[in-house]
């Protein structure tokens, strides 16, 4: 089950970034190219800002509660057990995503890289 996830995750890049070069290659001119090249660029910074700050705020999070369980055990709770227990779970599950988390950005990176070159060679620079 996991490996179809990871799998799953790499389709969907993939047919996002189909999509992506299918957007830019639709306008009937320069014009036309540079307005979508643009707007998804617009897309892609806010969506690869949404996740990068979800990711920075989980781990955050867990080096809080980290910080939490061990004032938990110096001031010797009877909760602590159950409460590092439910920081071990929620690190796994951490950790399972930054796979899918890598995915993303590099199929980000691809479509970002593309744009910038299809507006470079728009604007006659490359």
């Amino acid at each position: 089950m996991k490996y179809l996830s990871i799998v799953w995750s790499i389709v969907y890049q993939l047919i996002v970034i189909a999509i992506a070069v299918k957007i830019v290659n639709i306008g009937y001119s320069d014009f036309e190219n540079t307005v979508f090249i643009i707007l998804i660029m617009i897309y892609i910074t806010i969506s690869n800002f949404a996740g990068i700050y979800g990711r920075v705020t989980a781990e955050l999070n867990l080096k809080q509660n980290r910080q939490f369980i061990y004032l938990a055990k110096l001031l010797k709770d009877p909760n602590s057990e159950d409460l590092e227990e439910t920081l071990q779970e929620e690190a796994d599950k951490l950790k399972k995503s930054e796979i899918k988390f890598w995915i993303n950005a590099i199929g980000m990176a691809i479509i970002d890289i593309y744009l910038t070159l299809k507006l470079l060679s728009i604007l006659g620079i490359f």
